[in-house]
């Protein structure tokens, strides 16, 4: 462009003088999940979603610019009447017009701020006016903000110019696509149309209609940015077309290709990093979706249930000081607990009843397991068992129904000594509780990663008078009637809401990629001074395990974090996009997974204290070669097979580790090739 001298200058807004960092109606999304969180108490949880009011808001400034031509008028709207119409559309019954006022106030402040979070100078723009001479600096701009908040978003970026006047279609109704504001403007500041050269991007209305209009035009193409703008332009019509929501895996690429910080780290250890990065959008997206969750039921504190609640806590701390959305924070704190540690405390009747919320789950039972899902010693009730003629080890089907332990339930002495234990650990497990500010205010939040929720049902049924929420990252069928007292609320998917998942099939790789050091809680005890603290079985190697090889990933997920939150916040990515693409990931995967997640899995042990009191090996397993390769001729061999794999608790696992990974990349290729050919048969 060549230099310009003129009395008059008019700057065009948006892609000229400011650039967004994203897409425009992206910024649209973010305020529409501020919405969503501001209304949330007047509308039912998931009834709609940001794409949903994107296409709602659209529809309203569609009419509303219909209502103004037909009063003569350009097709222009002002945000707040938008916004307020929406409002209305969405919340079912009416609303007290002072609180339609404050709602809209407050979404029209986050959008301003958003604007402001999202745009830039355009430097070519700044270089090519400090060559040129004008007396006086106009904007002329379509947009459906006022002048007052468009110079509020110039000005918080220091434009080195002086602007004498700010004119924006809404205020006037007149757009520059009609050539009316051009008009307008011109006839504001009392000049010909000559006098005034107007710089801006849009080939049609800033160019084509302001010659049309009397002007010189000054067609600003914009170079490198342009080519950013279009690009943000395909990702934005790619998310709402085709992938229906925002791939953000795509968006932070980069950040699995920064490696400065691995100069010392062994191979695997790199890719634990890398994959844990990858894997981010996971556990941010279940970070925030507890934040929302706490915003609307006006949680002030989560307990995060240890051991995988160490990692989540991480996850949460770093994603909530984002304050994406404009969520208020929540404080969070670590709760030892388990299955162990308060199913026992959370009986009501020391009877074979009242222990059917075990067996309904845990079918067959010796009586020593038994003892040991209570966290009793066996030793002490050993005499008490002999009595009855039944053997420690002997594993028992339906106890329930077992005449020998229906006359051990009725023996005087082994329930007073129960009974002894049970008011002892339900007495410590209360005092503990009430120490960690749990439901002081009648309700309480609690996150654990899945998969039927039986520690919050216990809790549930010993602190009566605390409705509980809890969030999960999974939930299988429950198998148990629901406390009336508890909420519950899985993240990828609740087999109970007919979601499903392969998450759900096989649990014990998520547990693996979350748990966290100093052992599994499984009871509170009274110390010298008086003070209950918990009690810890602890395993060094499993911390060796985790030191070695699970933190790196964690470490991983934790860099991400920043990346995923920031993106978020640039693209208006909402908490359900992200549970989108947390299910794409998560499935993927437990159906290709690395390496060296697979070696980590394998050296682990999977603690199956409470209900079978038992320990599994996963590196233990294996399927016979000539199984595999018969399979397709014997139904034996291939029942067989199958059985082997689903034993494995992870089969591809399995498939990748064993006779060099051959059955797991030969399957991969099988399902390439088929996609493929369906691809081309669509075609």
């Amino acid at each position: 462009m060549q230099s310009l001298v003129s009395q008059y200058v008019s700057l065009d807004l948006w892609d000229t003088i400011l650039r967004r960092r994203c897409h425009p109606d992206e910024v649209k999304l973010f305020t529409a999940q501020k919405m969503l969180h501001l209304v949330f108490p007047h509308v039912e949880k998931d009834t709609f979603t940001t794409l949903d009011l994107l296409k709602r808001r659209q529809a309203v400034e569609f009419e509303t610019g219909q209502v103004q031509c037909q009063n003569g008028y350009d097709d222009e709207y002002e945000i707040e009447e938008v916004l307020r119409k929406c409002i209305l559309d969405i919340v079912p019954s009416p609303i007290e017009a002072s609180l339609l006022d404050t709602i809209t106030k407050k979404l029209v402040e986050a959008e301003i701020e958003q604007e402001i979070a999202v745009t830039y100078l355009d430097e070519t723009l700044i270089s090519y006016l400090q060559v040129c001479e004008f007396e006086k600096l106009v904007i002329t701009s379509d947009f459906y903000m006022s002048a007052g908040k468009v110079d509020k978003i110039i000005a918080a970026h220091s434009f080195p110019f002086p602007i004498d006047t700010i004119f924006v279609s809404c205020d006037s109704k007149r757009n520059k696509r009609s050539g009316r504001l051009f008009q307008y403007v011109c006839s504001s500041l009392n000049i010909d149309a000559g006098c005034l050269i107007h710089i801006g991007d849009n080939p049609y209305s800033d160019v084509e209609m302001a010659k049309k209009s009397g002007l010189r035009a000054v067609h600003f193409a914009g170079g490198e940015e342009e080519k950013r703008r279009k690009e943000r332009q395909s990702f934005f019509s790619y998310r709402l077309h085709v992938q229906k929501h925002a791939n953000i895996t795509t968006l932070s690429t980069h950040i699995r290709q920064d490696t400065n910080s691995f100069a010392d780290l062994k191979s695997d250890q790199k890719q634990l990093i890398l994959y844990g990065r990858y894997m981010s959008p996971v556990f941010t997206g279940f970070a925030l979706y507890i934040q929302e969750l706490c915003n609307i039921e006006r949680h002030d504190r989560v307990h995060f249930f240890t051991r995988e609640g160490k990692f989540f806590k991480a996850v949460f701390d770093r994603a909530q000081s984002y304050s994406l959305y404009g969520m208020n924070p929540v404080t969070s704190s670590l709760l030892p607990v388990s299955r162990l540690a308060t199913f026992f405390p959370s009986l009501h009747a020391l009877d074979t009843d009242g222990m059917m919320r075990m067996w309904s789950q845990y079918n067959t039972q010796s009586i020593n397991s038994f003892l040991r899902s209570l966290g009793v010693e066996p030793q002490r009730f050993l005499a008490d068992s002999l009595r009855y003629g039944i053997d420690p080890e002997e594993m028992v089907e339906n106890p329930w129904v077992s005449e020998r332990f229906h006359k051990l339930f009725n023996d005087q002495a082994f329930i007073g000594k129960l009974k002894e234990e049970y008011t002892s650990k339900r007495n410590n497990l209360i005092a503990y509780f009430n120490a960690c500010q749990f439901g002081n205010d009648g309700k309480a939040c609690i996150v654990d990663i899945g998969w039927r929720g039986t520690i919050q049902d216990n809790l549930a049924f010993i602190f009566p008078e605390i409705t509980i929420d809890g969030c999960y990252l999974g939930l299988q069928d429950f198998f148990n009637k629901q406390p009336e007292n508890t909420s519950k609320h899985g993240y990828i998917a609740d087999l109970n809401k007919g979601e499903e998942h392969i998450m759900l099939k096989y649990v014990m790789p998520f547990e693996m990629l979350c748990f966290g050091t100093g052992g599994s809680a499984v009871g509170y005890k009274k110390e010298v001074s008086g003070r209950i603290v918990p009690e810890y079985q602890y395993d060094p190697e499993e911390d060796r395990i985790h030191d070695e090889s699970i933190a790196f990933f964690q470490q991983g997920v934790l860099e991400g974090v920043d990346t995923v939150c920031k993106l978020a916040m640039q693209h208006g990515i909402s908490i359900q996009e992200l549970r989108d693409e947390a299910r794409m990931l998560a499935a993927d995967f437990l159906e290709h997974p690395p390496k060296a997640l697979c070696r980590a899995f394998n050296s682990l042990k999977q603690d199956d204290t409470f209900g079978m009191a038992r320990t599994i090996y996963p590196g233990n397993n294996s399927f016979r070669l000539t199984d595999r390769l018969l399979s397709y001729f014997s139904i034996k061999r291939r029942e067989r097979f199958l059985c082997d794999l689903e034993m494995s608790g992870w089969p591809q696992c399995l498939l990748r580790t064993r006779y060099l990974g051959f059955f797991h990349f030969s399957g991969a290729l099988k399902r390439s090739l088929l996609r493929k050919k369906r691809e081309d048969s669509n075609e």
